[in-house]
């Protein structure tokens, strides 16, 4: 336990000193005030006026001390009171949300009910908690949430699932999962749910429309989470990629797919080495997609959470990976990341060369902004 701090009724650490603080410095203005007066009088001559003036400047600040240390100690433990409690009612409340997910009566609840509960947990501080539930309870057509990689293999299967998400053996709709995964990651939820809701993201990427705006984290969608664990942005790296690459190509997943890898790319520069390892990896993947970009002769590609970006800025950004490959300071690692990514790069750029450009059917003009 750090100097200065002592533990508080519900164990958390309670700073002390500014109970010891304020008295200190009343005692010394007393007393400062006491022999001030007390040279004045012995400097007329008045010995039992001096000494009644330290008397009574000493009984003051006793009773000022005194006053004082009872009231910052009574509001220390009323604070102390009232957390305590709060904890207990969120205590309260997050159990009762995780009970709605068990069935009554041999009738389990409904997907609503479920989201519901989902949202509440991580409403309540209990993001771990949510996302783990999440992973026992969503489980979408089209998801193969067998992979045990850091970074996942990309899917074999190329059949778009349903746009409902919705099966019998799922409990959770597409939308609200993603929500919860939002939470969990845009939030200070701590790093285990973080990388737990960044995994299971990446396991249900083949579920999921690339070009759908309820179907990918608000947070992550051209822009980006740079305080994220490294492992967890390798996952939602691979996810984006392989929910990408599920689905057949067309101008708007191509669009979006380039808007979210430069978000990537941008929100991570400055950030030290592992950064440069995945600011990187989108550069590579932006490389992958920017040839099948230039043909189109657009000027810029619009981003739903961002400003458009130009094609000249994107084109910058996916020669930044050569650049930092050139420089001899920081070799490129010869590791099996390294063939991950070289493996993504390669069906992202098949998956790029197959847009044929056609006619957009279905979507609306919110789509492409």
């Amino acid at each position: 336990m750090a100097i200065g701090t002592r533990r508080g009724i519900a164990g958390e650490s309670e700073t002390w000193w500014p109970s010891i603080l304020w008295p200190s410095i009343a005692i010394a203005v007393l007393l400062a005030g006491v022999a001030g007066i007390v040279l004045y009088l012995l400097s007329i001559g008045s010995m039992t006026a001096a000494l009644g003036a330290v008397i009574a400047g000493c009984l003051t600040a006793v009773v000022t001390v005194m006053g004082l240390v009872l009231q910052r100690q009574a509001s220390w433990r009323a604070q102390m009171a009232t957390d305590d409690a709060n904890r207990r009612l969120r205590l309260e409340a997050a159990v009762k949300a995780a009970s709605i997910l068990t069935p009554t009566g041999g009738v389990a609840p409904d997907q609503a009910s479920i989201g519901a509960a989902l949202l509440a947990l991580c409403d309540l501080g209990q993001a771990e908690l949510a996302v783990a539930l999440l992973g026992d309870t969503w489980h979408p057509p089209g998801a193969e949430s067998d992979r045990e990689h850091v970074f996942l293999a990309a899917p074999q299967s190329r059949t778009a699932a349903p746009a409902s998400g919705k099966t019998a053996d799922s409990k959770v709709s597409n939308a609200t999962a993603i929500l919860v995964i939002d939470k969990a990651l845009s939030t200070e939820s701590g790093q285990n749910a973080q990388v737990m809701a960044a995994e299971i993201l990446c396991r249900r990427a083949t579920a999921l429309s690339s070009t759908s705006a309820v179907e990918w984290p608000g947070s992550l969608d051209g822009q980006w989470l740079p305080e994220l664990p490294y492992i967890a942005k390798l996952y939602i790296m691979d996810g984006l990629i392989t929910m990408t690459i599920t689905h057949d190509a067309d101008d708007l997943a191509l669009s979006v797919v380039a808007a979210r890898l430069y978000g990537v790319y941008d929100s991570e520069k400055g950030r030290g080495d592992a950064a440069i390892r995945v600011r990187r990896c989108a550069s590579r993947m932006l490389d992958a997609v920017l040839p099948t970009l230039l043909a189109r002769h657009w000027q810029r590609i619009m981003g739903r959470r961002r400003d458009a970006i130009s094609i000249a800025t994107l084109e910058r950004a996916a020669h930044y990976a050569a650049e930092v490959d050139a420089d001899t300071s920081t070799p490129v690692p010869g590791d099996l990341l390294e063939k991950l990514e070289t493996d993504r790069f390669e069906k992202l750029r098949s998956w790029a060369r197959g847009c044929t450009g056609a006619a957009i059917v279905e979507h609306r003009l919110a789509s492409a902004g």
